[in-house]
């Protein structure tokens, strides 16, 4: 069984200094809520996520139309230029709070933004991602969850290798075309290898880094997989952005893969394993109710999430495990 000690992580809002015109704010004023977000507005896994969002505002007495609205800017797949200019409109918008959906995102808010708070909802390493000081004093006007940890990878890996058994080897895929965290600048499929290779030395099956540099490669890059070999797809905005076309394909060679996120599995996917994220906007939702309501909000130095919400998710068994043991089915099991 894979261990489920994984957990969510509220940063310590207590020590964020946000502005005092914001503690004033009075409750029938209609409020704005800046969004920033790396997907399509169409996008069906971004539609699904966000219903949680507003549903956690909601349950805080807020309606959209009502008492605030949003401002929304869309960078699917985009550059970190393009996510760069799309803050740079949010900023000047002057919203009562922004919700940066990643680290990055989060980053070149603040770069601009001394004064609005900031949340973000996606980051597996905020103090590594440069995004704040510490968890426990992330200090200035950010704050948000943090998803840990970098030993989800040996568990990706334990998890392809359950439902492929057949697998000599093993591939992280991944792009440095995502503004989530850009290989030069030590991406998260980096974090996650030391745990892949741990899990991978006790299998005794090697594991390597997949780039994906651009649209055109996406294929080349998956045909040109190793035979029997499985692929595990750590959080990257680029893949999520064009999975339609990476599970179309993997589907055509028969290549097994584990997804971060289940939006994946909705989409056609395999199977994922991953923090339950609509639970984790709807979470967001509420902090951001914090906000606009002024208060300061109270010192968490961890939020464990039940381990109820970390899920593994799969398609329907005719088109999962037992097309990848026949794909297979030519290397040894265990």
């Amino acid at each position: 069984m894979i261990g489920r000690r994984e957990f969510i992580t509220l940063l310590g809002g207590g020590a964020v200094a946000w502005p005092l015109a914001a503690r004033a704010q009075q409750p029938e004023r209609m409020r704005r809520i800046g969004v920033l977000t790396l997907l399509a507005e169409s996008d069906p896994g971004w539609r699904r996520n966000f219903a949680g969002f507003i549903a956690g505002l909601r349950e805080a007495g807020w309606t959209e139309g009502k008492n605030f609205r949003f401002e929304f800017r869309y960078v699917p797949g985009g550059s970190v230029d393009h996510l760069r200019a799309a803050a740079t409109e949010l900023v000047a918008l002057r919203p009562d709070v922004i919700l940066a959906l990643t680290s990055v995102a989060a980053r070149l808010v603040a770069e601009q933004a001394q004064s609005i708070p900031i949340v973000f909802l996606l980051s597996t390493d905020p103090v590594a991602e440069g995004l704040v000081a510490s968890v426990r004093r992330p200090g200035g006007n950010i704050t948000g969850f943090t998803q840990s940890d970098y030993d989800l990878g040996g568990k990706w890996l334990q998890l392809l290798k359950e439902i492929a058994p057949g697998i000599t080897a093993a591939a992280i895929i991944t792009s440095p075309l995502s503004p989530l965290a850009p290989m030069s600048d030590g991406s998260r499929a980096v974090g996650y290898m030391p745990s892949v290779e741990d899990a991978a030395r006790s299998m005794g099956i090697p594991v390597s880094v997949v780039e994906i540099r651009n649209p055109i490669e996406i294929e080349e890059k998956i045909s040109g997989l190793k035979p029997h070999q499985g692929v595990i797809f750590p959080p990257n905005s680029f893949i999520a952005a064009h999975r339609a076309r990476i599970i179309e394909l993997l589907t055509r060679f028969r290549v097994p893969g584990v997804y971060f996120a289940r939006f994946f599995v909705s989409d056609g996917g395999l199977i994922s394993y991953g923090i339950d994220q609509p639970d984790l906007f709807r979470q967001g939702g509420g902090y951001v109710d914090r906000i606009l309501r002024g208060r300061t909000p109270p010192t968490y130095r961890c939020k464990r999430q039940p381990s109820s919400n970390w899920r593994s998710t799969s398609r329907p068994r005719r088109h999962s495990a037992s097309k990848c043991r026949r794909c297979c089915s030519h290397a040894p099991t265990r």
